[in-house]
């Protein structure tokens, strides 16, 4: 389950990257067929804005062919080895989350379900995280949660934890009969490393996810109700 989650994240990525580096391809050979039929001027193909040079700056599109190809291939050739390093990052990340989920064991207590449905389970599950090592543990299971956008590993994080019906039990606060989410240690989970925010600004993105996900709860176990039937 862990690493079908990790894959559907850095296939993401991939997808992002595979899809940037296509575009520059594909641009690069309608300079080139261009170039070689002769039919066109290749000053006409160039972006009408600004082109980014090598160093970061920023200038006019070149004027000969031979420089445009040349600049063209030199900025395929960065984003290739961009691609690359990123991709060797993302399969270190992959071998060192699954190596170390598979040689730990796992602690007494551990709940045998994910995720949790009722607040039978909840309430053993915050009381298994009351220990240090337990919850350590739980940091290092669930840090695989944690490669995209702030607002992204929330809601990634709560759809793992909590069912969209049991949700419902909450709000940020604890406003009326629901609980408050913000003073479980479950929260602290959700803002344990990797995804511990940076700065004040990632803290308050992550704040709001939360409150609109417990908030929005019942309308997606309303919506699966209705697609299932």
């Amino acid at each position: 389950m862990e690493r079908c989650f990790i894959v559907q994240i850095t296939q993401k990525q991939m997808q992002t990257m595979t899809g940037e580096l296509g575009a520059e391809v594909n641009w690069m050979k309608k300079i080139q067929g261009e170039y070689t039929e002769g039919n066109r001027n290749l000053a006409g193909l160039l972006p009408q804005h600004s082109v980014n040079r090598l160093d970061g700056s920023v200038g006019k599109p070149q004027n000969t062919s031979q420089s445009t190809i040349f600049c063209s291939l030199k900025r395929i050739e960065l984003k290739v080895e961009k691609n690359k390093l990123h991709l060797e990052e993302i399969l270190r990340h992959l071998d060192h989350q699954a190596g170390g989920i598979q040689k730990t064991r796992r602690p007494l207590g551990w709940p045998s379900n994910f995720p949790l449905e009722n607040d039978d389970c909840f309430q053993e599950w915050e009381k298994f995280l009351c220990n240090e090592k337990n919850f350590d543990y739980a940091v290092s299971y669930f840090s695989f949660v944690s490669n995209c956008s702030p607002s992204e590993n929330v809601r990634n994080f709560l759809s793992k934890v909590l069912t969209n019906k049991f949700a419902q039990h909450f709000n940020w606060v604890g406003h009326g009969e629901k609980r408050a989410f913000r003073n479980t240690l479950t929260k602290k989970l959700l803002y344990a490393y990797p995804r511990t925010p940076s700065n004040s600004h990632e803290e308050k993105s992550m704040d709001e996810a939360t409150k609109n996900w417990l908030k929005l709860a019942k309308a997606r176990s309303n919506y699966t109700k209705r697609a299932m039937k």
